[in-house]
């Protein structure tokens, strides 16, 4: 089989949106579960509900904040994160250059893939990945990535 090549190149707009979108879908359930018991409190003790309050929205606060902050800091800390890159996909695995790095993994590094309808991505582990935007690869492309995926045993969710 011949390599899939393509190029991409990673906004911070774009990256920041898949982080976010990432971390707030598990967190979205726990401001739900706290904002219930919150307004569930039965005691109507005004200094009580006030201070309950406070604490509720700097929990809130904390939730939301967090992840934009680490998602920046992550984007800003890499050096490569505005820089093109090179893709290569073949059966041996995944090559990844640009201007200052060069990334090869191995299938055996990859546990699984998972799609949205704008990215491909591929899991190194339960909270690393990496991704391309689907429109950076034809429909047949795609299908050919996805074939390797199965062929060497990685599952998509």
């Amino acid at each position: 089989m011949d390599p899939i090549t393509f190029s991409t190149k990673q906004d911070y707009k774009t990256y920041l949106s898949l982080s976010l979108k990432k971390s707030y879908q598990n967190r979205t359930i726990w401001i739900f579960i706290f904002f219930l018991g919150f307004t569930t409190y039965q005691d109507f003790n005004i200094t009580h509900d006030i201070s309950n309050l406070i604490v509720f929205s700097a929990f809130v606060i904390i939730l939301i904040a967090n992840p934009y902050i680490a998602a920046r800091n992550r984007y800003k800390s890499t050096p490569n994160a505005d820089e093109e890159l090179f893709w290569k996909i073949d059966d041996t695995g995944i090559e990844i250059k640009s201007k200052s790095s060069l990334t090869w993994t191995g299938w055996d590094s990859i546990i699984k893939f998972s799609e949205n309808n704008q990215c491909f991505f591929i899991w190194f582990n339960s909270t690393q990945n990496t991704y391309f935007p689907k429109k950076a690869v034809s429909e047949k492309e795609l299908y050919e990535i996805k074939k390797l995926m199965f062929v060497n045993g990685k599952k998509g969710l």
